[in-house]
């Protein structure tokens, strides 16, 4: 067998990603969870504390979806959301 008589190793790996995505959903879905809201609760663990703009940008959001997110998570006593005392306008997330 030659190597050309063989799927590309991009083929393979993009298959093998998209077998193991599907996996990971699956699982998030199993547990009550979905991606965005593990990205968010990953983001927000690593660094403690962050405003929603951080967020949006560490997470690749726009701030609109974000907020949407949070605004689920914030019901469901995943986080809490409070205003920067240094700037009223800036939502820190925890």
């Amino acid at each position: 067998m030659t190597p050309f008589d063989r799927p590309p190793i991009g083929m393979n790996l993009a298959r093998t990603a998209k077998l193991v995505a599907q996996a990971f959903d699956a699982a998030l879905v199993e547990a009550g969870g979905t991606l965005p809201v593990w990205v968010t609760l990953l983001s927000i663990k690593s660094r403690q504390l962050a405003n929603q703009r951080e967020l949006a940008g560490m997470i690749g959001i726009q701030g609109a979806t974000l907020t949407h997110h949070l605004n689920a998570m914030e019901m469901q006593g995943l986080l809490t959301r409070r205003r920067d005392p240094e700037n009223r306008r800036v939502h820190q997330v925890e």
